[in-house]
């Protein structure tokens, strides 16, 4: 799901009218820190949080969410500052 918000293009052509569609600015903004968290969420040795998933899931797809707003710099932190908490998920948790 966050890889096809960064790329449009790779959203199955049936449902590409129905996908939420990020400006195209502020997926350039958050392109490098998506991917990682895509990275992040798709790693078996690591567990991430449900509380932290419907953190991600709300950035991606909410329409409040700073990923739609009118500014790349908002989106970019919002999707950096996910990120660093998703890196600092206890050891315990990762485990």
């Amino acid at each position: 799901m966050l890889e096809i918000l960064v790329e449009p293009t790779l959203a199955p052509r049936r449902r590409f009218n129905h996908w939420p569609r990020i400006p195209y600015a502020n997926r350039v903004a958050m392109s490098e820190p998506l991917q990682e968290i895509a990275s992040l969420l798709r790693d078996p040795e690591i567990e991430i949080p449900e509380e932290a998933q419907e953190r991600v899931r709300a950035l991606a797809t909410h329409p409040a969410s700073p990923a739609f707003g009118s500014y790349p710099v908002q989106a970019r932190f919002a999707a950096f500052s996910l990120l660093d908490e998703l890196r600092t998920v206890p050891a315990d948790v990762q485990s």
